[in-house]
């Protein structure tokens, strides 16, 4: 977007109307109250004291709408301090940018036509918990730029990215795919280091295309692929306590999927009332910067009980997956186990780790920091014939 180029235009705007109301209107009290708290937040925001500059700018706006009401300057003090505050006070921020669209609907004033109606629905968006309705406003506004010719920002990569978060939580995902689609290429374009913003996007587009019911196979592996590309924007992780927790949910969504494969053929799934089973896929080293292979450390298992399927799982036909952090013990014992993730969320981490519990090994490990703390192991759930 072009914001450095239209703030610049609209402090143009401000200072031919400074010019223009002060032959307009004696000079007084009420008329001095917005110049004085126009020039307190140009000070402010030059100092880069944002809380002050939203004070002086909403005080500014509030005296221009005493002492001049439907006035160029109250839409541009409006709009300067509605821009402002978009973040970090949204319902302020939609009476400011309504007050700024009522006076350039009627007229009045003059601003920037596509960023007024941006940032309108994008607070109305935020305001509104998201609805639909305003998700769709939001969606409307930020395709409208296109045409225009206005470049991506990093403010349209997040809006993209909060609108992605949106449709998904509305089950809308095919909406949700394009929607983080958009949030993927904009931040890679304007902001290639926010690897974390990246990934959230190829997260919610994965998610978008592998829960939706019926699926095919087709829709299994472009979820497949994009876990794997998301998984890849993350280095080894130091240890279990400082895992990231997207990294986290991009391996057990993956896992989701392995399971999604193993069910794909059966007719009545979900609400399949077929037999339902953990199935156990091993440790995952590589994924720490002292991951070990347990083949190399010399644990052989006594004892190594699979989870129960939960029954309500089994009955609403919920595949999924669990990712366990677990250390081991001179007692031969799983010490320390925790969920690293979980899908779908509180489904299967009570059994998996009542289970977890019981596993036992035939001998003590290696006597090797790496072959006794922070091993990973992932659990999927399967329906099956």
């Amino acid at each position: 977007m072009k914001n450095s180029h239209q703030f610049g235009n609209l402090l143009a705007i401000f200072v031919c109307l400074l010019i223009s109301t002060a032959i307009a209107y004696p000079a007084g009290a009420q008329t001095g109250d917005y110049r004085e708290e126009y020039k307190l937040f140009n000070q402010a925001l030059q100092a880069g004291d944002l809380q002050a500059a939203a004070a002086h700018g909403r005080a500014a706006w509030q005296a221009a709408e005493t002492a001049l009401g439907d006035d160029p300057l109250t839409g541009v003090l409006a709009y300067n301090y509605g821009q402002l505050v978009l973040y970090s006070d949204t319902e302020d921020a939609v009476v400011a940018l309504r007050r700024a669209n009522q006076l350039f609907e009627a007229g009045i004033v003059e601003l920037p036509a596509a960023e007024l109606r941006l940032y309108l629905a994008y607070a109305e968006f935020q305001a509104n918990e998201r609805r639909r309705r305003y998700a769709d406003d939001l969606r409307d506004a930020l395709l409208s730029l296109e045409p225009l010719g206005f470049q991506p920002s990093l403010d349209t990569a997040s809006m993209w990215l909060q609108l992605a978060t949106a449709d998904m939580g509305n089950e809308e995902y095919e909406d949700a795919i394009a929607s983080s689609s958009k949030a993927e290429t904009q931040f890679r374009t304007v902001a290639p280091e926010e690897n974390r913003r990246i990934a959230a996007a190829i997260l919610i587009s994965g998610i978008s295309q592998l829960v939706p019911y019926p699926r095919e196979i087709e829709d299994i592996e472009a979820a497949h692929n994009k876990f794997i590309s998301g998984r890849q924007l993350f280095s080894a992780q130091r240890d279990i306590e400082s895992f990231d927790d997207l990294f986290a949910e991009l391996l057990a969504w993956d896992a989701a999927a392995d399971a999604a494969v193993h069910s794909i053929d059966l007719d009545h799934y979900p609400g399949h009332k077929g037999k339902s089973e953990a199935e156990f896929h091993g440790e995952i080293p590589l994924m720490l910067e002292s991951g070990a292979e347990l083949e190399n450390c010399g644990v052989e298992w006594k004892k190594r009980p699979r989870p129960r399927y939960p029954n309500s799982a089994s009955y609403r036909g919920y595949i999924g997956a669990v990712l366990i952090a677990y250390d081991l013990g001179d007692d031969l014992k799983v010490h320390n186990p925790r969920i690293i993730a979980e899908v779908p969320k509180d489904e299967f981490s009570d059994n998996t780790l009542r289970a977890i519990r019981n596993w036992e090994l035939a001998a003590p490990p290696k006597d090797d920091i790496a072959c006794r703390t922070n091993l990973i192991t992932q659990m999927t759930f399967v329906i099956k014939e």
